[in-house]
């Protein structure tokens, strides 16, 4: 007996391209000699998922009717029956479909005689990590597809199956975050990206995502030097950029900053230089960054991480604040630099960098600095990231500072990280979306995103070309 197998990455909205891809897995298992198709959820497949206001949206219902019409006469034609997992009842076989996106720790227990379906791609903030598998009665797996990528294979019961290895926590984290930089990249139609290459660990790993995702030669990094930089911040910049093979160049911000010095320096008169001359230099840099981006159409990518987000230690309204995307955004400074040792002793599944010790040494062992002051330190600001960390994320849990103190942490510490926690979430507004990546995000912004009603998808394939087409023009294309 064969079966087919389904795991389809659908953008949300974009129902013809929904459709092309369902139509594209019956005609393989018709080539196949399968007579069934199993989906996790065909109309999840053909909408996408979360839909957000779509659902409310009279022209995407109407076109959804259409296109569900014509997969029921796509399946009569090619003789394939499709399986919608998530609605069979079958006492012979159990089917388990989840919408389960990818958190770290996750875990999926096989039971006995089932096939698992789940959907694969990312939303937004949201990844899906697919994994589709067929037990035995015994519980052993006979058939499984790779995780994190759009695969359709035909079962053969009597024959070797596919079986995708197992994959470690670290190279899963890796291939979330390349997962929803490539969707939202590709899905919203932007081809390259750019940041700012600093020399720090944040965006050297940032700028490493992006290559493994999209290709290095898709990936314009662009270091923007002061005074303040240290020759350390702008050799390890080139050399990382060397590396990796991703397009280089260097911007110096000097001048442009003395100008703005200038510019305000009878106003500064007789004031004490302070935070107000940094964020100067951040901001200019975030205005070149953001020119460059405008001029050649590049998604720009922030860097910052969950550290300096849940401190408030980042300059808003223009400075590191800026970008479209962040795929680190739920990642502490110090599962960066875990990360980042382990990408350079790896090469995660799916990269397109094939290549080990991608990031200089010096960069994962120098210390946090933003260079917008002489010999400055992120620990002028911040308890040590190896305190900071786990106080943080303490404090998310919901924590009382008691308890967290009794478990050995300085109360000065936990004070100071909950004062900063409190008096920024104004500038955590003001952030881009990034990959969720730990249960509570996940299912926080999930949950969120399945209740909203009212807003549009982020990522939105549902086009007016799309919204407006008539029955005639819709009966005009060929999908048999």
């Amino acid at each position: 007996m064969k079966i087919t197998i389904a795991q389809l990455n659908p953008t949300v909205g974009a129902l013809d391209k929904n459709f092309e891809k369902i139509k594209q897995a019956l005609l393989k298992a018709q080539n196949d000699g399968s007579t069934k198709l199993v989906l996790a959820d065909r109309e999840t497949i053909l909408t996408g998922y979360p839909t957000q206001n779509l659902s409310g949206n009279q022209d995407f219902q109407r076109q959804l009717t259409y296109y569900q019409e014509q997969l029921d006469v796509l399946v009569e034609k090619t003789g394939v029956e499709i399986v919608d997992a998530a609605m069979e009842d079958n006492r012979s076989i159990y089917f388990q479909t989840e919408k389960s996106p990818f958190y770290v720790g996750k875990e999926n227990a096989p039971i006995s005689n089932s096939i698992y379906m789940n959907l694969v791609g990312a939303q937004g903030e949201v990844v899906f990590d697919g994994g589709a598998y067929i037990t035995g009665y015994d519980q052993k797996v006979i058939a499984k597809l790779p995780k994190f990528v759009e695969a359709v294979e035909t079962i053969d019961s009597d024959g070797e199956n596919m079986m995708a290895p197992d994959m470690t926590q670290e190279d899963e984290t890796y291939n979330a975050m390349m997962l929803g930089l490539r969707d939202y990249a590709e899905k919203n139609g932007m081809q390259k990206v750019l940041l700012g290459l600093s020399g720090g660990i944040d965006s050297a790993i940032v700028a490493t995502i992006a290559a493994d995702a999209l290709g290095a030669e898709n990936v314009n990094a662009i270091s923007l030097p002061s005074r303040y930089t240290s020759d350390l911040s702008n050799d390890s910049a080139s050399d990382l950029a060397k590396r990796q093979g991703l397009n280089y160049q260097v911007v110096p911000v000097e001048t442009a900053v003395a100008a703005l010095n200038d510019s305000v320096a009878d106003i500064f008169d007789g004031a004490e230089p302070n935070v107000a001359e940094e964020n100067i230099q951040a901001r200019i840099r975030g205005n070149i960054i953001m020119a460059i981006a405008n001029k050649f159409n590049y998604l720009v990518l922030n860097t910052g991480n969950a550290s300096e987000d849940l401190c408030g230690y980042f300059t808003i309204d223009g400075g590191d604040d800026i970008g479209g995307y962040n795929p680190v955004k739920d990642l502490f400074k110090t599962d960066i630099r875990a990360i980042a040792k382990w990408r350079n002793a790896n090469i995660p599944t799916n990269a397109k960098v094939a290549k080990l010790d991608v990031i200089p040494v010096e960069i994962i062992e120098r210390a946090p600095s933003a260079e917008l002051s002489e010999g400055q330190e992120d620990t002028d600001n911040l308890p040590d990231y190896e305190v900071l960390d786990p106080i943080l994320k303490e404090l998310l849990e919901g924590s009382a500072i008691k308890d967290i103190v009794d478990k050995g942490f300085k109360q000065n510490d936990v004070e100071t990280a909950f004062e900063l926690m409190r008096k920024t979430q104004f500038k955590r507004e003001k952030v881009a979306p990034g990959v969720a990546l730990y249960q509570s995000t996940v299912e926080g912004t999930l949950e969120k995103l399945v209740a909203d009603k009212s807003t549009l998808p982020l990522t939105n394939g549902f086009t007016a070309k799309l919204a407006c087409q008539t029955k005639k023009e819709l009966e005009s294309i060929n999908y048999g």
